[in-house]
């Protein structure tokens, strides 16, 4: 079989030998292009991209139904786990499938009003489904029975940056930090926000705060992705000529000692950073928050409607 008929076969019965058959089948051609005369151009070559992109793609879905599966396995055998939670219902957002988990959680928190556990992950659900305005009532009622909540507080600090009220989000992101000193979660959020708003600057020093935390807690590996996300900011504010000085920039976190983010000290042993999906805060949003230039999902060029395990929704 060719390269395409071994796409068509991985997208509709998602067996991995049709991807490791393809997949090196659509790197020489696209290498033997690149090195021939006329060079990787012209719509024939844009239609490879896009055909191999979409391979990619759909090994990407594939892959991530996989992951669920594992995380319904977990959680099946415990219960009490939360992260397994947010981490499966950001893997179903993923797909486009963020009502599952909105289904479950409300008769989940049906089957236990005022449970605050359960009223972080329904409203994650939401979140995660852009469902903002179910989200903030149920963070507003959690908040009601639990007002120092970290979790929810940093769940009302994403409502408020989708709803256009970066210093709230920011205010509360400060917040949940100072409430829960080991979770880095509102600490990235905020960085990408400052981001987002031009204020290149302010996120240039959380980056900086982030790296120096780990590089004191002795964590080279954790800080290689903050110091290559610091030197992207400081290369912006370079390109934008602005100046590094930062009068009168307001203190984004303020917990427990000299350190802007010093505190107790996250074990290694499940550490929530860098950013991973953590409790009370949906797994996309530092990517919802990272500033965007917009992008086409790869389909079949065929005119067929996807299909299969490996298809776009």
């Amino acid at each position: 079989m060719d390269k395409d008929e071994l796409l068509e076969r991985y997208e509709a019965l998602g067996d991995g030998g049709d991807f490791l058959a393809a997949r090196p089948l659509f790197e020489a051609e696209i290498q033997r292009q690149e090195e021939s005369a006329a060079g990787l151009r012209g719509p024939d070559a844009a239609l490879l991209l896009r055909q191999y992109g979409y391979l990619l793609e759909c090994h990407g879905r594939i892959t991530i139904r996989r992951a669920i599966e594992q995380y319904e396995r977990a959680s099946a055998l415990d219960p009490g786990a939360d992260k397994v939670r947010y981490q499966w219902i950001g893997a179903k957002a993923s797909l486009g499938e963020p009502e599952t988990a909105v289904d479950l959680h409300r008769k989940r928190v049906a089957a236990a009003p005022g449970d605050i556990r359960e009223l972080r992950l329904l409203s994650s659900a939401y979140l995660a489904a852009h469902d903002y305005d179910a989200a903030a009532g149920v963070i507003a009622a959690g908040l009601e029975l639990a007002p120092g909540d970290a979790g929810l507080t940093c769940q009302r600090g994403e409502f408020k940056a989708h709803r256009g009220d970066p210093d709230g989000a920011l205010a509360d992101w400060r917040r949940a930090h100072e409430l829960d000193p080991e979770g880095f979660d509102p600490v990235y959020s905020s960085a990408f926000l400052l981001e987002r708003e031009g204020r290149l600057a302010e996120a240039a020093q959380v980056w900086r705060q982030i790296v120096d935390y780990a590089t004191e807690q002795g964590w080279e590996l954790t800080a290689v992705w903050p110091r290559q996300e610091l030197q992207r900011v400081l290369g912006l504010l370079e390109e934008r000529k602005q100046p590094l000085g930062m009068r009168g920039l307001p203190r984004v976190f303020r917990t427990r000692g000299s350190n802007p983010l010093s505190g107790r000290s996250p074990t290694h042993t499940g550490k929530r950073w860098p950013y991973q999906p953590a409790e009370g805060v949906h797994a996309a949003t530092v990517e919802a928050l990272r500033p965007k230039h917009g992008h086409n999902r790869p389909l079949p060029d065929s005119g067929r409607t996807p299909h299969g395990p490996g298809a776009s929704g």
